[in-house]
Parts: C-alpha cells; structure tokens; sequence
C-alpha cells in the first residue's frame, strides 16, 4: 500500500505536543470554568437593549471560545498522530489502518444516523 497521503514520522510529535495541552485546557474548561480572557468575544459590538414593558434585554452574549479552542486542538493533534508514517512500514501495518479507517467510517455514519432524529426532533419542538 502507498503511503503518499500520510505525513512525516516526525508530525507525530508535533501531534502530541498540540494534542495534550488541548486536553488539559479542555477539562480545565469543563470541570473548573477556566477561559482564556482573549478568547472570550461579544457577538454583537454594540448592545441592543429591546423594551419588554418593564424590564429591558440585553440582546449582547458573551461567548467563551476556550472550549472551541481546546476542541480544535484535540482534533488536529489526533489527525497529525493517526496520519503520520510510522518509522518502518509494512503492508500489515498498512492493511491494518485501512481496515481501521474503514470501521471508524462505518462507526461514523452509525453515529449520524442515531443523532439525526435527537436533532431534528430538538430544532422541531
């Protein structure tokens, strides 16, 4: 098998070095609320107040992007190790994560087709 797709053996460290800080800003985000004060934006630059009788709304979120940031981390660091070379390859090693990739996209799709009726079902009601 060719393995003319796959990125360098040395990608692989550079996958760990992204993958694992990305992990532990992940789960200080989830479990201690941590953020990243440049990450958090406004959506709108100027509030918008609308008049609810007696009570005013602020239409302004403040959106914390730490999570989005940790989440991106963790995915380009798993890509860079599961698609980089390993230092010998073999046609066993290359049957192996063709079988492998084939499986993550049967899993993949069987995981779609289980959150399409929760989607639609959450943006109906």
């Amino acid at each position: 098998m060719k393995t003319k797709w796959l990125f360098p053996h040395r990608y692989r460290l550079i996958g760990w070095l992204i993958f694992l800080p990305a992990v532990i800003l992940g789960l200080a985000t989830l479990y201690a609320g941590f953020s990243v004060s440049w990450l958090v934006a406004s959506i709108l630059n100027e509030p918008i107040t609308i008049d609810l009788g007696n009570s005013k709304t602020n239409l302004v979120e403040i959106q914390n992007l730490t999570d989005e940031l940790a989440s991106i981390g963790v995915i380009v660091g798993l890509l860079l190790i599961a698609f980089s070379r390993e230092k010998v390859e073999d046609e066993m090693i290359g049957q192996l994560r063709l079988e492998a990739l084939q499986w993550s996209v049967y899993v993949n799709y069987l995981v779609l087709a289980i959150a399409i009726p929760y989607t639609l079902q959450r943006s109906i009601f």
